[in-house]
């Protein structure tokens, strides 16, 4: 709160477009892996090996992956602990072997697709049926839990009110309300408010 208040409304909202950026470079991507134990991405931009450098892409895979997916998460953060004080690179790390575990066949049928969703794949692995991580970083389990914010932003909506108005009483910009509200969601499975209130009532 105290950060908030340093920051501002507009402050806050300037940030909040930055992160609503880095999730929007995570649509359209198809990874595979090469020969020599790298990831290549397949985006609108053409094809590029990922490395250290891809820092918003690495940035919003990586906040997805800590959401979403945290036992993936607990998983890939004690493999790559070593790295930690190198921030950008132990991100780069856990990513890179998330790709690898659940992307990594080149085929016409996009990982992550335009809304963001992802297509996981049956990775060919060497050591799949002996590796302690199997079932866990590779074909995840995704978190349906909400966050507080989807809690907080989906209550106010299931009371009337509008996104404008959740955005000033959060201090968050409208598109930041629209961005939680479709994340929720797709938690619920769910393609509407109204489904969504019917699925959670008395739960938030």
């Amino acid at each position: 709160m105290y950060e908030r208040q340093l920051l501002g409304r507009d402050g806050i909202r300037m940030v909040e477009s930055v992160l609503i950026h880095h999730m929007q470079t995570i649509r359209n991507i198809e990874f595979f892996n090469d020969p020599e134990g790298g990831v290549m991405v397949r985006d609108t931009e053409g094809v590029h090996t990922y490395q250290p450098e891809d820092k918003m892409l690495t940035g919003a895979l990586f906040t997805r992956i800590e959401t979403e997916y945290p036992k993936v998460f607990k998983a890939l953060a004690e493999i790559y602990r070593k790295s930690r004080a190198n921030v950008n690179y132990y991100r780069f790390l856990i990513c890179h072997r998330f790709i690898r575990c659940n992307f990594g066949r080149l085929d016409n049928r996009q990982d992550i697709d335009g809304m963001g969703r992802f297509t996981f794949e049956d990775v060919s692995c060497p050591i799949k049926g002996e590796c302690k991580y199997a079932g866990i970083i590779c074909s995840p389990e995704f978190d349906t839990r909400l966050t507080e914010r989807q809690k907080e932003v989906m209550k106010l909506y299931m009371e009337g009110m509008g996104d404008e108005e959740i955005a000033d009483m959060l201090y968050i910009s409208p598109e930041t309300v629209r961005t939680t509200k479709r994340d929720a969601f797709r938690k619920a499975e769910v393609h509407s408010l109204a489904e969504f209130a019917i699925q959670y009532k008395d739960k938030l």
